[in-house]
């Protein structure tokens, strides 16, 4: 039952937040010419009104169908909203997996990425908001990373997609999840106790069986405007076991902190390794290989050198499926560096070290504007080749 509930716990979803042309009949003309040509006319003229008509009949049928739509969107995100630098934090009871906290690292017009972190793991949700329902696109767990995981390689660790929440938000709205099991609005004229104060709200029951055949139920509860307020597991015969997450602090205009070590050189000889520990402040939408590009660049004190020329950019990075970590300089990393062969060397593995600590892998794959590293510098690095940390955690 313990792995069943720790299961359910990080799996669990913490967001705290998408006429008709009526024609007229052919006429039998007059038998004059004229006659003729005013039927036909005539039939034009009712034509064009017709075509007019149905124009703007399609007009307002779509103007009413995306008023639809988005009254539909909206009704949904007040439940589940979209709200940039929000961070949540929730107490738990009862196991110690059921404290967390939420960030919202990316967000679009229809999407969202939250970063959740428990003790026991860290993990990403991508939810995006259709028409009539928000659905769970994409999860990945993992250590701490930046990557907007809809533009990455990476794929989901979770089959399929699950419905979070679906229109009409009423008593008796039902789905399935991803699992199977039966998720339905249970109730929808609650009054929630907020950190900020009493807020209207909903509940959501998704009903379990356990490896006994027990049933179990988790009630989770959204606040108006605010998201998950809290989260109820009932798990066993009669509930013998019951976990709860509360929403004790919703802190606004806050920054997700991301501590990381920087490998720096010793400045006078070039091939002793430095470690500074440092941390990125990134709000939401906040790519990090900006934030990196700025700390590889950034003046250290006397005895460290800063390993990224002032020309040069990240001009993208992330992590694939083989755990491998793929980073693009421009080329002014090869043909601004002031370094000799060896020197350049080590300051390319000191950034070898920097990303392969940062995202807890023991491969990277650098290369220059899409293309080998090999322009102008002393050191040829293959597209393909793959370098490997020698200093921190990661190095082999």
């Amino acid at each position: 039952m313990k792995k069943l509930l720790v299961s359910l716990l990080a799996s669990s979803v913490m967001l705290v937040a998408c006429g008709q042309a009526v024609q007229e009949e052919g006429k039998e003309f007059e038998k004059t010419d004229d006659v003729a040509i005013e039927s036909v006319n005539d039939q034009s003229s009712q034509e064009n009104k017709a075509t007019d008509e149905s124009a703007e009949d399609t007009t307002e049928s779509s103007a009413e169908d995306s008023n639809d739509k988005s009254e539909a969107v909206n009704e949904l995100e007040q439940w589940l909203p979209k709200t940039p630098d929000v961070e949540r934090i929730y107490a738990g009871e009862s196991n110690e997996y059921a404290e967390f906290s939420t960030y919202p690292q990316f967000i679009t017009e229809d999407s969202i990425q939250f970063k959740n972190q428990n003790p026991g793991i860290i993990s990403y949700h991508i939810y995006e908001y259709r028409e009539d329902r928000i659905v769970e696109t994409f999860t990945h767990h993992g250590g701490l990373m930046r990557d907007d995981f809809a533009n990455t390689a990476k794929t989901s660790d979770s089959e399929g997609e699950e419905i979070i929440l679906k229109m009409p938000i009423e008593v008796g709205t039902q789905w399935e999840d991803r699992e199977g099991q039966t998720v339905e609005i249970t109730a929808t004229d609650l009054e929630l106790a907020a950190p900020n104060g009493t807020v209207p709200g909903i509940e959501v029951t998704t009903t379990t069986i356990d490896q006994d055949g027990y049933e179990g139920k988790i009630h989770r509860y959204y606040g108006k405007d605010i998201g998950l307020v809290k989260e109820v597991t009932e798990l066993g015969s009669d509930a013998e076991m019951t976990v709860t997450s509360t929403l004790t602090e919703y802190n606004t205009d806050t920054v997700e902190k991301i501590p990381f070590t920087l490998y720096a050189l010793d400045y006078q000889t070039l091939d002793q390794a430095i470690e500074i520990e440092m941390e990125f402040e990134l709000k939401t939408n906040d790519p990090i290989r900006l934030a990196l590009t700025d700390k590889l660049k950034e003046e250290l004190d006397n005895e460290a050198t800063n390993l990224l020329p002032d020309k040069a950019m990240i001009n993208y990075m992330y992590l694939d499926d083989d755990r491998i970590v793929h980073v693009d300089f421009s080329k002014e990393l090869a043909t601004e560096m002031q370094a000799g062969a060896s020197g350049e060397l080590e300051i390319l593995y000191r950034i070898v070290d920097t990303i392969a600590n940062l995202y807890q892998t023991e491969a990277v794959n650098l290369t220059l504007d899409g293309d080998a590293y090999n322009k102008g510098g002393h050191v040829h690095i293959d597209k393909n080749q793959l370098l490997y940390p020698t200093h921190g955690p990661m190095a082999q």
